[in-house]
C-alpha cells in the first residue's frame, strides 16, 4: 500500500499507542508465572502479536477480555511454560526483539526450535548469544534459524556495544535457572536504559536483578515469577513522531506519556529542547508547538531507534547538525542510515553519510515527490513527519509497515489533521 500525503498543519491531541519494549517484557513474564496475570493497556501490534504467538506455542494462553474505543486491550494471561522436551517451528516475522528475548528461554524449556525470520531479520546479528551460549548449538539457514541445547548457571560476557535485547534475554531467563549467574558486560554500553526497564518490568513479578557496578549484573537462581495484574505505559518512541511533527508544522498534545518514564527514547524531548523546541507538560498532557529548530550535535549510540525522525528534523533546522553513533542504526529492519540518507536526499535534503556519523545542513522545507519506506515502520514514519515541510504531496511507498509497531499511525495522522490517500 503506498500513502500520498498532502502537505498540512497538524493539531489537536493525541493518544500514544502503549510501550511495545513493555508489553513484549511484560507478555513474557506472565507467561512465566504459574497462575493468571492480567495486562491492561496493549497496543497490539506485529511485533507483540509474534511473541504470543510464540508464548503459546510453549503453551501460556493470551485472551483478549476488553477492547478499548481506543483501541487498546486487556488481555488475561494463564501462565505455566512446559518444559517438555520437544521440538517446535516458530515464526518471527521481522521482530528482533522476540527472536532475541525467545532464543535463551527456548533452551531453558528444553525446546529443539526452529525459528523463521521473515524480512531483514535474517541479516540482523545473533553472534554474542553463539559465542557465549556454551551448551547451545546454532544453525543458521537463509530464513530458519535452529537452536538446541541447553542454558546453565554461568558467567555470560557480552559486548555491550551489539544490542541491549541480549542482555533483556539473560536477565529474563537466569533467575530461573538452578544457580547463581553472572553477566559481564564488555564496554562501552549502548541502550543502557532498556537495561532499566528490563529490570523495572522483572521487578514487578518479584524477579531482583542486582547491579554490581556499570558492566556487572549479579543474578540469583531459584527464582519464582509471581503473577499480577499489570499496566503498561505509553510509548515514547512513538511519541516522537508527533512531538516532531509539532514542532517542524504543527500544534499537538500528547496524552498517556510519564513525566518520568526509564524509556531511554524520552531523550528526544531534550533533544527537541536543545534545537530551540517549545514543549511543555499541562498536567499528564505533553504540548508541543511549532518554533524555528536551530541545529545540534547528536549522539544516538544509547537511542539508535530515534535516528530517522532525529533526521528529518536536523534536515529542516537551521545550521548544520550531526549525529554520532549511528553503527548499530545500520543493523535494524534495514540500513537506516542509508535509508534515510537516500529517501531526504531525494526530496532536497543536504544530508551525507560515513560509517560512524551523519552531517546534515538544513533547509528551510522539502520538494515532496516519491520516497520508500524500505518496508521499514520508522522509516515509513519519519517520512511522514517530513510532508508536513513538503512543498508538494509526498508519496510514501509500502506504508503499510507501520502495522509492525504502531499499526494505527495513519488513522492518528488523519485525525490530527493530515490529508492522505491510499493509492
Amino acid at each position: 500500500m503506498n500513502i500520498k500525503i498532502t502537505p498540512s498543519f497538524l493539531q489537536g491531541k493525541i493518544e500514544i499507542p502503549s510501550s511495545k519494549s513493555e508489553a513484549h517484557r511484560l507478555c513474557i513474564g506472565a507467561a512465566l508465572a504459574e497462575g493468571t496475570s492480567y495486562i491492561e493497556n496493549i497496543t497490539l501490534s506485529n511485533d507483540i502479536e509474534t511473541t504470543m504467538h510464540i508464548l503459546s506455542a510453549w503453551g501460556a494462553t493470551f485472551s483478549c477480555i476488553e477492547k478499548k474505543n481506543n483501541g487498546k486491550y486487556i488481555y488475561k494471561i494463564q501462565g505455566g511454560l512446559s518444559t517438555k522436551k520437544g521440538v517446535v517451528e516458530v515464526d518471527c516475522m521481522e521482530s528482533g526483539s522476540t527472536l532475541r528475548f525467545c532464543i535463551p528461554l527456548g533452551l531453558f524449556l528444553n525446546k529443539e526450535m526452529k525459528y523463521d525470520r521473515q524480512g531483514h531479520l535474517a541479516q540482523r546479528p545473533i553472534y554474542p548469544y553463539v559465542d557465549c551460549l556454551k551448551k547451545a548449538i546454532f544453525l543458521e539457514e537463509e530464513k530458519t534459524l535452529l537452536v538446541k541445547g541447553s542454558i546453565v548457571p554461568s558467567v555470560y560476557t557480552l559486548p555491550g556495544n551489539s544490542s541491549s535485547q541480549f542482555f533483556t534475554g539473560l536477565f529474563m531467563v537466569c533467575p530461573l535457572l538452578d544457580g547463581n549467574s553472572i553477566i559481564n558486560i564488555i564496554p562501552p554500553l549502548e541502550s543502557s536504559s532498556y537495561l532499566a526497564v528490563t529490570k523495572q518490568c522483572l521487578s514487578l513479578f518479584g524477579i531482583s536483578i542486582s547491579k554490581e557496578n556499570t558492566y556487572t549484573y549479579k543474578i540469583e537462581g531459584n527464582q519464582t515469577y509471581k503473577n499480577g495484574k499489570f499496566r503498561i505505559s505509553g510509548d515514547d518512541s512513538q511519541a516522537t513522531f508527533w512531538i516532531a511533527a509539532a514542532s517542524l508544522y504543527g500544534d499537538i498534545s500528547i496524552q498517556g506519556l510519564s513525566k518520568n518514564s526509564l524509556q531511554g527514547d524520552a531523550v528526544f524531548q531534550k533533544f527537541i529542547s536543545q534545537m530551540n523546541g517549545k514543549l511543555y507538560w499541562n498536567q499528564e498532557e505533553l504540548c508541543i508547538k511549532e518554533t524555528l529548530l536551530t541545529a545540534y550535535n547528536f549522539d544516538v549510540s544509547d537511542c539508535p531507534d530515534l535516528f530517522p525522525v532525529l533526521a528529518v528534523v536536523c534536515a529542516l533546522s537551521k545550521g548544520k547538525s550531526i549525529i554520532k553513533g549511528v553503527s548499530r542504526v545500520r543493523l535494524k529492519e534495514c540500513d537506516r542510515v542509508h535509508a534515510m540518507t537516500v529517501e531526504l536526499s531525494k526530496i532536497g535534503a543536504k544530508i551525507k553519510e560515513n560509517a560512524e556519523e551523519v552531517i546534515i545542513e538544513g533547509v528551510s522545507s522539502f520538494s515532496g515527490g516519491v520516497v520508500s519506506s524500505w518496508n521499514d515502520h520508522r522509516i515509513a514514519m519519519a517520512l511522514a513527519v517530513a510532508s508536513c515541510r513538503c512543498k508538494k504531496e509526498l508519496l510514501i511507498e509500502q506504508a503499510e509497515c507501520v502495522n509492525k509497531s504502531y499499526p494505527l499511525f495513519w488513522k492518528d495522522f488523519q485525525k490530527l489533521g493530515g490529508y492522505i490517500k491510499k493509492v
